[in-house]
């Protein structure tokens, strides 16, 4: 067991990914669709329609958001940054 797991990772590397991050994306979505609606995640009609948006392209504007303060009084939008100077956006866990 622990041989084949080894050499699909060392094989991984050389063929490449078996799905694209879309249809991995695609394939959750179906898989979900097919779920009674008490199974589904809360709130998957909205993550569905976020998950099936088109992805901006390279130099296309990002489309206007918003993200709740950490203190829960307000939000503040991507719109309210936009101007002469670059936006960037970095995404991670610190965890």
């Amino acid at each position: 067991m622990i041989g084949k797991a080894l050499f699909g990772c060392l094989l991984l590397p050389l063929i490449g990914c078996a799905m694209t991050a879309d249809q991995y994306a695609k394939k959750w979505i179906a898989e979900m669709d097919a779920r009674p609606a008490e199974e589904r995640v809360p709130e998957w009609n909205q993550i569905r329609a976020l998950m099936l948006r088109p992805v901006p392209l390279v130099g296309e504007e990002s489309p206007d958001f918003a993200l709740e303060t950490r203190s829960g009084d307000g939000a503040i939008r991507l719109s309210d940054f936009r101007g002469d100077r670059p936006v960037v956006l970095i995404f991670g866990s610190w965890t």
